[in-house]
């Protein structure tokens, strides 16, 4: 894929990750976008391509037209309106998706020339995909009565099952048989939801009330069975985390992480049977305790508009909603 005035764009691949991995070290993201795990399992998805421009790494994902924020020093407006026409001279749309408040201040402060970003953009909140990130500590303790419910689940859940048993696996001592068995009951799990219309976000006490979005649901089910299986092929390439809980040789709930930044992990997938009282807030929980120990943000990724899901994740209280803005060209 050649873009006129810019270059080829590389489809993005598991052999170029040092080149990922050293802009996101150097210039860290909070955007769980901005992460090589999702990058490439998402791929599976999403057409994302890749260059390196001005010292800048570009991510452009063809299959919704949108050029990822550049990773680097900060572009001005003016450069960032020639990546933009190169790509609409290329008969694309020029516009671009992940931006965040400071970037986007920055180059309205400049305003080059008498220039402003207003002129030649539309500036939209992407409210779907607005991050949801939690200190790490709030969700490892779960203190106070807001989270009275959650505490008392769990200890149903300990009543329960006692004999329950945690495994962590990483890089250092990962295996990929375990991962494969985690994807496969995720499967499991789904065809069972999706046969029963039984909701794991609202289930177990946390809230009876909200309408089902069923159509939306299955469908954002099914995409990420695809993408959870695509994500075995890179457990062993990057630096992925996998908590497993077991109760009587069962796997009954599992969760994958990768490192977000120095600062910050993002929890990629948590499923969950939800025949055990407790196990949604129960694996949450001992995620987060073990995050503890390397990290002061957790990020939850984003709710992509669907209620349930929404639902869950503000049941924990983010401490921040990351929103990205669209920049969509006039």
């Amino acid at each position: 894929m050649i873009i006129k005035n810019i270059g080829e764009f590389k489809k993005i691949d598991i052999k170029d990750k040092e080149v990922f991995l050293d802009y996101f070290q150097k210039f860290p993201q909070q955007f769980c976008d901005l992460n090589l795990f999702n990058l490439l399992s998402w791929s599976i998805v999403y057409d994302y391509y890749w260059t390196i421009y001005e010292e800048r790494l570009i991510i452009y994902n063809k299959s919704t037209d949108f050029i990822f924020k550049p990773v680097g020093e900060p572009f001005s407006l003016n450069e960032i309106l020639y990546v933009s026409d190169s790509f609409i001279s290329s008969n694309l749309s020029g516009n671009f998706c992940f931006f965040d408040e400071d970037y986007i201040r920055n180059l309205e402060v400049q305003n080059q020339n008498e220039k402003s970003l207003n002129k030649f953009f539309n500036l939209i909140e992407s409210k779907d995909n607005a991050n949801y990130i939690y200190f790490t500590e709030k969700l490892a303790l779960l203190s106070g009565r807001k989270f009275h419910k959650k505490r008392n689940l769990i200890s149903q859940f300990m009543r329960y099952y006692p004999k329950f048993n945690v495994t962590i696996l990483d890089r250092s001592n990962s295996d990929c048989k375990e991962f494969r068995r985690c994807v496969e009951l995720a499967e499991k799990w789904a065809k069972n939801k999706a046969k029963t219309g039984t909701n794991e976000n609202v289930e177990q006490s946390e809230n009876k009330d909200l309408e089902k979005d069923s159509s939306s649901e299955k469908e954002l089910l099914e995409i990420e069975l695809k993408v959870l299986k695509n994500s075995c092929n890179y457990f062993k390439e990057l630096d992925i985390g996998l908590i497993i809980i077991e109760f009587d040789s069962s796997i009954i709930a599992f969760s994958v992480f990768s490192k977000q930044n120095q600062d910050m992990a993002t929890i990629h997938f948590e499923k969950f049977d939800i025949n055990y009282i407790g196990i949604p807030q129960v694996i949450n929980n001992i995620t987060s305790k073990h995050l503890l120990q390397k990290y002061k943000y957790i990020n939850r990724e984003d709710d992509l508009g669907i209620a349930e899901l929404r639902f869950a994740k503000k049941s924990y209280y983010p401490d921040i909603l990351l929103i990205p803005y669209n920049l969509v060209r006039k």
